[in-house]
């Protein structure tokens, strides 16, 4: 098993208070949870929607496909998924888990959207075919198959450490974004231009005078690579790991390094 991690800068709000049945726990008794919490500290929420209503999580208990996911200052909490592979969410991270999908090994999908805040990610290996496991911001997308990496995103962007493998990083999200912001319905696109990403090849979309070019590129062990506010990305560089565990997040680092390696991850 290999790791992720995400940081982003999301906050979210955990409940203390018992909750009456709500809604959607009559519908996710019908279905089969994604995972369970595996463990949390200070306040952690989950609920159906990002308007709430919000329920307390707390270790052992379920969590769904479409599930938005909270923490608080001073909180944290691990999630760990059917296959094995656990997402760990840092102090005001909100997670929406848009899918999770476990139908055979070759089928499985998981996809995260993580706003702000702090997320890692230790990813059950992926095999070949349709498998696929993405983290992602408001402009940028990584994307995994059994990998160690983190991620940092707010209004200065998205960076991104790879601990070991390899992460396929994009900006689709942001390029996406403005495709709708500035496509009016009588100027929406009918078709889509194709895209070759082999070798970071980029694709321009137009819409109304307005472009947004569309990348991918690989960013292998002990690199880095930021995506900016504006969906351009930086050049991909060499990190050592006394760089990445400084500053204000070497707590965080430290700590999910040393759950990796009780948990006998290789990194």
């Amino acid at each position: 098993m290999r790791s992720v991690a995400v940081i982003t800068g999301l906050a979210l709000a955990v409940g203390g208070l018992a909750y009456q049945m709500q809604p959607f726990e009559a519908t996710a008794a019908k279905r089969k949870p994604a995972g369970k919490v595996s463990f949390y500290k200070g306040t952690v929420q989950r609920s159906r929607s990002k308007k709430g209503p919000w329920k307390k999580l707390k270790r052992g208990k379920p969590f769904y496909k479409g599930d938005y996911i909270r923490t608080k200052t001073k909180s944290r909490v691990e999630l760990r998924f059917r296959d094995r592979s656990v997402v760990r969410l840092g102090p005001k991270t909100t997670l929406q888990l848009k899918e999770a999908s476990f139908a055979g090994k070759q089928k499985k999908k998981v996809s995260g959207l993580v706003k702000a805040g702090r997320a890692w990610a230790n990813v059950h290996k992926y095999v070949s075919g349709k498998a696929a496991f993405d983290l992602r911001t408001e402009n940028a997308v990584a994307g995994v198959r059994g990998t160690v990496f983190s991620m940092a995103t707010g209004t200065t962007g998205t960076k991104i450490n790879v601990w070991a493998g390899q992460v396929a990083v994009n900006n689709s999200p942001y390029v996406q974004a403005m495709q709708n912001r500035t496509e009016t319905p009588a100027h929406r696109r009918t078709s889509k231009a194709p895209i070759n990403f082999g070798g970071r090849k980029a694709v321009t979309f137009k819409a109304n005078e307005i472009s947004a070019e569309q990348w991918e590129t690989m960013v292998g062990a002990m690199q880095t690579v930021a995506v900016g506010p504006d969906g351009k990305q930086s050049a991909v560089a060499s990190f050592t790991e006394e760089e990445a565990s400084q500053g204000e997040d070497a707590e965080w680092i430290s700590w999910n390094r040393d759950l990796d390696k009780a948990s006998g991850i290789e990194h």
